[in-house]
């Protein structure tokens, strides 16, 4: 995002959906969005983050299959590292990081959509 992007959101906007990021990146945004709000003399804003999300019964299974999905390592490794990706235990700790550093919107990015709604229903059952 450019500086002034930032500028706009720390200026006027209620809430910043970011890019997918890695825990580190989210991390650095919303600190130096909050050391932006308050140099505006603005209290919190709310922060949103999308995932590429993939539940399986193991972290191995759903490796795996994201693997088979993205034949670019670049693009695999990012994945891995921003996505919520695992078992159901994995993406709830990784969710409840997330919450932590003061994220309080997660875009959940599901393809296919609802094939994979089923998947995770099926699941968590």
């Amino acid at each position: 995002m450019t500086e002034a992007s930032r500028n706009l959101v720390a200026e006027e906007v209620d809430g910043w959906l970011m890019n997918e990021s890695t825990v580190e990146e989210v991390q650095k945004n919303i600190n130096d969005m909050n050391e932006r709000l308050k140099k505006k003399g603005r209290s919190k804003i709310q922060y949103g983050v999308p995932a590429d999300t993939l539940i399986r019964e193991t972290d191995k299974m759903a490796i795996e299959h994201v693997t088979q999905m993205h034949g670019d390592k670049k693009r695999l490794e990012r994945v891995l590292n921003t996505g919520l990706i695992g078992s159901p235990k994995t993406v709830v700790q990784k969710i409840k990081s997330l919450e932590n550093l003061g994220i309080n919107h997660i875009l959940l990015k599901l393809s296919p959509t609802l094939k994979e709604l089923k998947l995770i229903k099926g699941i968590i059952d």
